[in-house]
């Protein structure tokens, strides 16, 4: 499965149209997914156009909302991935949705990079928290000496 953000989807756009080769598609400034944003393929993707349809596969695009849903996902599994690594689990959970993945199938995600590649995106998923401190620093210092002194 190839998977791109929705909108540089320039494989999924060749896939729909029958097409053997890809062509620009979209801007790339519009997602959060850096490693795959590229909106126009190398050397017409051919390859790579030719490796999805002779292996039965498909293209998906995903959504900027998607990948970091995706990504809130893998951390509650303890995985920090940054967006590009968690468009696969994006996609897998759009495939599903739409029926092309059933419950007997084997489906491996790969995740490829950790979210300190970009840690903005980490933020942007998770937001930032809010700490609510109730003691002053001096209490804090009094507390810590008595630790200290024992």
């Amino acid at each position: 499965v190839g998977v791109q953000p929705d909108c540089v989807a320039w494989i999924k756009q060749a896939i729909i149209k029958n097409s053997r080769h890809g062509e620009a598609y979209g801007d790339s400034e519009k997602t959060i997914a850096q490693s795959i944003c590229g909106n126009a393929p190398i050397q017409d993707g051919r390859r790579l156009i030719s490796a999805i349809n002779d292996s039965g596969g498909a293209a998906v695009g995903v959504s900027d909302e998607e990948i970091l849903d995706a990504m809130l996902e893998l951390a509650g599994e303890g995985i920090s991935a940054e967006p590009a690594a968690a468009s696969s689990v994006a996609a897998f959970k759009k495939l599903v949705e739409d029926g092309k993945i059933n419950s007997s199938d084997t489906v491996v995600c790969i995740i490829t990079a950790t979210g300190l590649k970009q840690p903005s995106a980490v933020v942007q998923a998770a937001g930032v928290p809010v700490y609510h401190m109730t003691a002053s620093p001096e209490g804090i210092l009094a507390t810590s000496r008595q630790f200290l002194d024992t």
